[in-house]
C-alpha cells in the first residue's frame, strides 16, 4: 500500500471510529475487525481497490514450505549424532529381549497386557502404539539401534511439524509460529525424548494428541464428519499411546474459553467420551495393569517437591545445564528453599494468567497450559519421581509459545529486526550446541550410567544398570561393587541380588549365585527371569533335576517367554532327552522365530542326532538373523565338512576367522579341512596359531602331531602328541600315534 492510499484510510477511519463501533455495536473483537475492514474497502476509491489486492495465498505458501524445510533441517541435524546411541536402560527389556514386537501373532496380547508382560517385567504401563512401533522398527530393522534412533527422529520432527501448525491455527502468525517450533525443536530439555527410545510413548502420545486437537477446530469450523471422525480417531490412538492424553479435554475447554468459542457438543462430548471410555476400561477390562508400585508417601509430603519440580523445570528451560534422566521418589520439606522459590513462581504465574485472561490472549492461553499439562506429571497423584525431562514435553510447548510471542513484535519492526534476528539464531545455536553434546551422554552406557549417578548417587536403578554394563565389559568386580552398593541403599531391591547372582555364575562362583538368586525370590516370588536364572544355575552345577522345576517355574509365571523354554531345552539336551529338548527349542522359537541362540541350539541337536540336513538350515536361519554368530559359523563349517562338502567347510572357516581372530577352534577346524585336503603345511600353520590362542589346546596339539608325521617328521609329532597327553591323559588319539611312533622307533 502506497503513502496516499495509506493516509486517505487513516483519514477516515481513526482508532476512535473503531472504538465507537465497539461501543456501540457491542461486537466481538473479531467482528469488529471483520466490520472495519468492510468499511475500509467501501471508502477506498475504486481505482484504489485494484492495486491493494495483492496475491498473497503464493507468498504464504512459500512461507510455510520454508519454515517447514528449517524444522526438518534443524531437527535432523540436532539429533543426527543420536543415531549411533546405543539400548540403555529399558530398552534391553522393551525391545531386546521382548517376545511381543518380534511376532506379528502377539498383537491381541500387545492390545491387552502390560508393555512389559513378554519380559517378565511389570511396568504398569498400558502403551500398545508404543509397542507396535517397536515391532515396525524390528521387521525393518531388526536389532539395528540406528533404525529405532531415527523412528524416534522423525517422530519429534513430526510432533514439532504439528506445533507449527496448531499455532498457525490459534493465533494466525507464522513468525510466533515457527519461533515455537525452532526453539521446540533444537531445545536440549527433550533429548530424553529423542535419543532415549523407550521414551517413545511421549513423542507418539503428543503428535496424535495435536492432531486430534487440530481437526477439533477444523471440525468445528466447517462441521465435516471427515475432520471429525480423525479428531476421535487420532485421540484413541493418543491414549492407546499413553494415559497422558486424559488431559485433552481440559485443554479443549482452555481452548474454548481463551477464544470464545461455543463448545459444540458432538465434539466435545465425543472427545470426552473417548476418554471416559478408556478409564472405565482400565478400571475394569485392563484392571490388572493397574497393580503396581507401593507408594509409601502421603499427598501433603510430596507437594513441596511439585513446587521444586515446576522451579526446575522452568531453570532447565532457560538454562539446560545437568540434564539427566533419574530424579527419583525425593521427599522435600515446605521449608526447603527450593520449594519457596518454586511456591513463588507459581503464585506469579497464576497472578500472570488472571491478569491476562482479558488483555492478551497468547499469554493467558500459554501459561494456562503450561500450568494444566503439568498437573497430570506433578507427583501429587503419586509417581516413580518427583520430577522427570521427558514430562516437559507437552507442557514446554506452553513456554516456547509465550517466548515466542514476546520476540515476535520486536522481530517485525524494522527497527530492532536485525538485532532479533542476531539474538534468536545465537539462541539456537545456542541450545543446538548443547542438544549435540546431551546426544553424545547416550552413546556409552558406562559413561552415561556413571555420569548419571553423579546427579542421583543413590539411585539404585543407576546403580544396578552401571553393573550390567560393567559386567558386560567383563570388569566383575566392580559389577559386584555396584550391585552390593544398590543393595546397602535398598535391601529389598531383588533386581540387586538377581543381577549379584547373574555375575557370580559367570565367575563359577556358584554356591554365592544360587544364594543371591533365592534371595531375589524372597523379595520377587513371581520374577520369571529369577527362576530362569536359578535354573542355568542348578544346569551348571549338575543339579539337572532342580534345573528343570525352576524352569518349568519360570514357563508357569510367563509362558510367554521363550528364554525359559530354550534354557529347558539346554538342560534336557544335557540330560540325553534329545525329543524333550526338541520340543522346547521349537516352542522357544514359536514364540520367537529370530532367536538366534535357540535355532543354534536346536540345530546341534539335530546334528548329534544325525539331522544333517536340519541342522544345516538352522544355523544357516542363526547366522542370518545374527550375521555375527560365530559358534553357528563353526559348527556349519563342521556339518558342512562331515557330508563331504570341504569347500563349503574352508570358507565358513575363513569367515569365522574373519568374524572372531581370536577364535582358537576355527584355525584348529581350518587346519584340519587344509590337511585332508592334502596342505599339509598351511595345516600346520593354523594349528600352531590355534595353541598360540589357546595353550592348552590337546586336539590342535594331537592334530598337529600328525601333520608332523605325515611329514616324516617324526620327532616333533612324537613332542606334539606328549604335549597333548600331558593336557589330556584320556586322549586315545594322542596316546595311540605316540605309540606307534615309539614302536618304529625302537
Amino acid at each position: 500500500m502506497n503513502p496516499e492510499h495509506k493516509k486517505y484510510i487513516l483519514e477516515n477511519i481513526t482508532k476512535k471510529s473503531i472504538r465507537e463501533l465497539a461501543s456501540d455495536l457491542d461486537l466481538k473483537e473479531r467482528k469488529v475487525r471483520k466490520f472495519v475492514e468492510t468499511e475500509k474497502q467501501k471508502k477506498i476509491p475504486a481505482d484504489f481497490k485494484e492495486e491493494t489486492k495483492t496475491p498473497a495465498r503464493p507468498f504464504d505458501k512459500t512461507i510455510v514450505l520454508l519454515s517447514v524445510a528449517l524444522i526438518i533441517i534443524l531437527g535432523l541435524a540436532v539429533y543426527a549424532n543420536s543415531l549411533n546411541g546405543k539400548f540403555l536402560y529399558d530398552d534391553e527389556n522393551l525391545i531386546k529381549d521382548n517376545a511381543f514386537i518380534k511376532e506379528w501373532s502377539f498383537i491381541p496380547k500387545i492390545f491387552s497386557e502390560d508393555i512389559g508382560k513378554a519380559t517378565g517385567i511389570t511396568y504398569t504401563f498400558y502403551r500398545p502404539i508404543q509397542i507396535i512401533t517397536y515391532a515396525i522398527d524390528y521387521h525393518v530393522w531388526k536389532l539395528n539401534v540406528v533404525g529405532y534412533h531415527l523412528t524416534n527422529i522423525i517422530l519429534h520432527i513430526l510432533v514439532v511439524l504439528c506445533i507449527y501448525w496448531f499455532v498457525c491455527i490459534f493465533f494466525s502468525d507464522k513468525t510466533i509460529s515457527i519461533l515455537t517450533a525452532i526453539l521446540f525443536v533444537v531445545h536440549p530439555i527433550h533429548t530424553t525424548v529423542v535419543s532415549y527410545i523407550s521414551t517413545r510413548a511421549e513423542s507418539l502420545y503428543l503428535l496424535f494428541l495435536l492432531v486430534s486437537f487440530i481437526f477439533y477446530i477444523k471440525s468445528l469450523k466447517s462441521n465435516s464428519v471427515f475432520y471429525y471422525l480423525i479428531t476421535i480417531s487420532s485421540y484413541s490412538l493418543s491414549l492407546l499411546s499413553k494415559e497422558n492424553a486424559l488431559i485433552l479435554p481440559a485443554l479443549l475447554l482452555l481452548y474454548h474459553f481463551t477464544f470464545k468459542e461455543k463448545v459444540r457438543m458432538r465434539e466435545f462430548l465425543s472427545v470426552s467420551g473417548a476418554a471416559g471410555l478408556y478409564i472405565v476400561l482400565r478400571m475394569t477390562v485392563l484392571k490388572h495393569l493397574m497393580v503396581g508400585h507401593a507408594y509409601k508417601s502421603a499427598f501433603f509430603e510430596r507437594i513441596p517437591g511439585f513446587f521444586i519440580a515446576i522451579a526446575e523445570y522452568l531453570r532447565l528451560l532457560f538454562l539446560p545445564f545437568g540434564l539427566h534422566i533419574e530424579y527419583g521418589e525425593r521427599l522435600f520439606g515446605f521449608n526447603d528453599p527450593r520449594a519457596i522459590c518454586g511456591l513463588v513462581i507459581l503464585v506469579a504465574l497464576i497472578f500472570c494468567i488472571l491478569n491476562t485472561r482479558k488483555t492478551n490472549r497468547l499469554i493467558f492461553f500459554s501459561l494456562s497450559w503450561f500450568i494444566i499439562t503439568l498437573l497430570p506429571v506433578s507427583n501429587l497423584y503419586p509417581l516413580n519421581a518427583y520430577m522427570s525431562e521427558n514430562w516437559l514435553y507437552l507442557p514446554s510447548i506452553g513456554f516456547f509459545l509465550v517466548i515466542a510471542g514476546l520476540l515476535s513484535p520486536f522481530l517485525k519492526k524494522e527497527k530492532t529486526r536485525i538485532s532479533l534476528l542476531i539474538f534468536t539464531s545465537c539462541l539456537l545455536a545456542f541450545y543446538s550446541y548443547l542438544t549435540v553434546r546431551q546426544n553424545e551422554t547416550w552413546k556409552d552406557p558406562i559413561l552415561f550410567y556413571e555420569r548419571t549417578l553423579k546427579y542421583a548417587p543413590r539411585s539404585t536403578n543407576v546403580l544396578i544398570n552401571l553393573g550390567t554394563a560393567y559386567d558386560n565389559m567383563g570388569r566383575k568386580e566392580e559389577a559386584i561393587a555396584m550391585f552390593k552398593k544398590a543393595i546397602e541403599i535398598n535391601p529389598d531391591q531383588a533386581a540387586a541380588y538377581n543381577n549379584l547372582g547373574i555375575v557370580y555364575n559367570k565367575m563359577e562362583r556358584m554356591e554365592k549365585s544360587v544364594a543371591m538368586f533365592n534371595k531375589a525370590l524372597e523379595l520377587n516370588p513371581n520374577d520369571a527371569k529369577i527362576y530362569s536364572n536359578l535354573g542355568s544355575a542348578y544346569d551348571k552345577m549338575g543339579k539337572k533335576e532342580e534345573a528343570v522345576a525352576m524352569f518349568k517355574k519360570a514357563m508357569e509365571i510367563n509362558p510367554d517367554q521363550p528364554s525359559g523354554y530354550a534354557s529347558l531345552g539346554v538342560t534336557y539336551a544335557k540330560m540325553g532327552k534329545k525329543e524333550e529338548a526338541a520340543a522346547m527349542f521349537n516352542k522357544a522359537l514359536e514364540l520367537n522365530p529370530n532367536d538366534a541362540k535357540a535355532c543354534y541350539n536346536l540345530g546341534t541337536l539335530y546334528d548329534k542326532m544325525g539331522k544333517k540336513e536340519e541342522a544345516i538350515y538352522l544355523y544357516e536361519k542363526a547366522i542370518e538373523i545374527n550375521p555375527s554368530y560365530a559358534a553357528a559359523y563353526g559348527n556349519l563349517g563342521g556339518t558342512y565338512y562331515e557330508i563331504g562338502k570341504k569347500e563349503k567347510a574352508i570358507a565358513l572357516f575363513k569367515k569365522l576367522i574373519e568374524i572372531d581372530p581370536d577364535y582358537a577352534d576355527a584355525y584348529n577346524n581350518l587346519g584340519f579341512a587344509y590337511y585332508e585336503i592334502g596342505k599339509k603345511e598351511e595345516a600346520i600353520a593354523l594349528y600352531k596359531k590355534a595353541i598360540e590362542l589357546n595353550s592348552n589346546y590337546a586336539g590342535a596339539y594331537t592334530n598337529l602331531g600328525a601333520a608332523y608325521f605325515e611329514l616324516g617328521r617324526r620327532e616333533e609329532a612324537a613332542a606334539a602328541f606328549k604335549k597333548a597327553l600331558e593336557i589330556n591323559p584320556d586322549s586315545a588319539d594322542a596316546r595311540r600315534n605316540l605309540e606307534i611312533i615309539e614302536t618304529g622307533s625302537k
